[in-house]
């Protein structure tokens, strides 16, 4: 009885390898990719908690100037 190597790779290392980085490709490398989206759920959240804690005055930013700050912080 022999033992095959692909048997001994876990199933995890299988899905992780063959990751499709792309949510909607519409051809010649142009589309949405999955880390892009990623980054933009980031900075919604990143902006959405950071109004909430300007709303309550836990930041010495006016809540108004908390778009901005995200929009830079995402150029920079």
């Amino acid at each position: 009885m022999t033992i095959s190597v692909n048997s001994l790779i876990p199933a995890h290392h299988y899905w992780v390898d063959r990751l499709n980085p792309w949510l909607a490709h519409f051809g010649n490398g142009f589309g949405v990719r999955w880390y892009g989206l990623a980054y933009l759920a980031g900075f919604l959240l990143a902006g959405w908690i950071l109004a909430r804690w300007a709303r309550r005055g836990k930041l010495p930013i006016p809540e108004a100037e908390v778009a901005s700050f995200i929009l830079y912080a995402a150029l920079a």
